[in-house]
């Protein structure tokens, strides 16, 4: 699954909380046939529930949210995603480097593309004038 739109290029997922989303992950698979809360997994995870929350909306790759029933209670549940569910912990973590290894070097191309761009046009100013 790819990047949410509304979460920026700028914003790194993965590089840099690979062990918060080792953390949820542990947090889901010690309850496998349940659906949590945003709360339920920061207390599980012992991880704030801010930075709990933004990972389980920005990385749609490890977290599913799913469907509410109607007349039942409104707030969010998530799960592991299905891909992920069937691994063992050292799948997941694998999985979760292997994601930041791919943002790592995303953003390492945007980084020598701007500095690339910045000394091309530096070397293309005319400075005679």
């Amino acid at each position: 699954m790819a990047r949410p739109g509304w979460v920026p290029i700028t914003r790194l997922r993965f590089v840099g909380r690979t062990d918060v989303l080792n953390r949820l992950c542990r947090a889901f698979r010690a309850h496998p046939t349940e659906s949590l809360t945003a709360d339920e997994v920061a207390q599980h995870a012992r991880v704030s529930f801010r930075e709990t929350y933004q990972r389980l909306i920005e990385t749609p790759e490890l977290f599913v949210r799913m469907a509410r029933p109607k007349g039942r209670d409104p707030t969010p549940r998530y799960r592991l995603a299905s891909a992920l569910a069937a691994l063992d912990d050292d799948g997941v973590a694998k999985f979760i480097d292997k994601q930041k290894g791919i943002e790592a070097r995303i953003a390492l191309i945007i980084v020598l593309g701007i500095i690339a761009l910045a000394t091309f046009s530096t070397l293309m100013t005319d400075y005679s004038r």
